[in-house]
């Protein structure tokens, strides 16, 4: 397994920022930082804060933890966190893949065999060994929960809901069409 990673990317410099950057440097982390305003930036750099400057795009690719402590909406978005950012998140314990939600997030939506959904499930699998993490699914039928217990997902549930109930309802009915109408009277 590998250690934990040290390199955080920081989003503001303002108050909470600058709190942040200096507890995150005393334990041991390298802060990369995206602060759009040059004075606090200068500031921060003259009072002695260990971080580096980068751009968003840098920050996001080299970094697998982030710190928003930005006021400001939409910096980034879900299309900006890599699953190896989102695993390497302390206390996190396991990825739950929503397969539905991630096929529409690629623009594939309800297309689980397709090649661009199976390499986000791949490379989801693999975030999660490289943390210590585990891989966590919802299998509809036999075949894709061992197809997935096959790709490393280790923590499963079995079937949906409504369809789970519908069938049991279905099988309900079929005995009750199938056992006749009561007799009258009868008990």
């Amino acid at each position: 397994m590998r250690q934990v990673l040290t390199l955080v990317l920081l989003l503001g410099l303002g108050p909470v920022g600058r709190a942040a950057a200096r507890r995150l440097a005393s334990r041991g982390a390298t802060v990369l930082v995206v602060e759009p305003d040059e004075e606090r930036l200068s500031a921060a750099l003259e009072v002695g804060l260990k971080i580096e400057p980068v751009e968003l795009a840098t920050g996001l690719e080299r970094c697998d933890l982030i710190f928003d402590a930005s006021p400001a909406a939409g910096i980034i978005d879900a299309a900006d966190i890599r699953p190896e950012a989102i695993a390497a998140v302390p206390g996190v314990d396991a990825l739950w893949v929503g397969h539905f939600d991630l096929t529409n997030f690629l623009g594939i939506p309800g297309q689980f065999k397709h090649p661009v959904f199976l390499a986000a499930i791949d490379r989801i699998v693999a975030a999660c060994e490289m943390h210590g993490k585990t891989a966590a699914f919802i299998a509809t039928d036999d075949d894709w929960a061992r197809d997935y217990a096959a790709r490393g997902f280790r923590l499963m549930a079995y079937g949906i809901d409504q369809l789970m109930l519908q069938r049991a309802l279905g099988r309900g009915l079929d005995v009750l069409r199938a056992s006749g109408r009561p007799r009258s009277g009868a008990r």
